[in-house]
């Protein structure tokens, strides 16, 4: 018989990110000192049309001279598994996935570089999850929202997705 053993991540010293650090924009004052933690994170705010920059870390593999790396993969709701049109980034780039699919791809990314794959959706926590982008990219990626009113309540109606910032590029 095999046993399942819960495990518990206490004191890992990581530092979770506020949604303005993700996505740009100063915290309002609900958001004052909140902070958020992958992979499942609180954005307090609604998403905004203008994402920060993700930053790239000094890692000796990444030079930032290949940038065939790419992500794809979709957005859904946590609870009943519907496609999202949500905001997505990566590597300083930003999209929304399709409304109706939930499908998002962004390309032209620094093969070897550490990133942190992040998207929002106002209604839904906020999402976030370190990755390093592989020579052959990342496709399949699984984003799954968490309804701010939790599961047995109605899904959120947000407005649809809207990417106009410097930073967006076409899904």
């Amino acid at each position: 018989m095999k046993w399942l053993i819960p495990l518990v991540l206490v004191g890992c010293g990581v530092q979770p990110l506020t949604s303005a650090e993700l996505f740009g924009g100063a915290p309002d004052a609900a958001e004052a000192g909140t902070r958020v933690a992958p992979p499942v994170t609180d954005a307090a705010s609604p998403p905004s049309d203008t994402p920060a920059a993700d930053t790239q870390p000094a890692v000796a593999e990444c030079r930032g001279t290949n940038l065939n790396g790419s992500v794809s993969g979709d957005v859904s709701d946590d609870c009943d598994g519907s496609l999202l049109d949500a905001l997505v980034g990566v590597g300083g780039k930003h999209t929304c996935s399709f409304s109706g699919k939930g499908s998002f791809h962004i390309s032209g990314l620094p093969v070897g570089c550490d990133h942190f794959l992040t998207s929002i959706k106002e209604g839904y926590f906020g999402y976030g999850e370190p990755i390093t982008i592989k020579p052959n990219g990342n496709p399949g990626l699984r984003i799954r929202l968490r309804r701010k009113g939790g599961c047995p309540g109605p899904r959120p109606d947000p407005p649809a997705c809207s990417c106009t910032a410097a930073t967006c590029t076409a899904s």
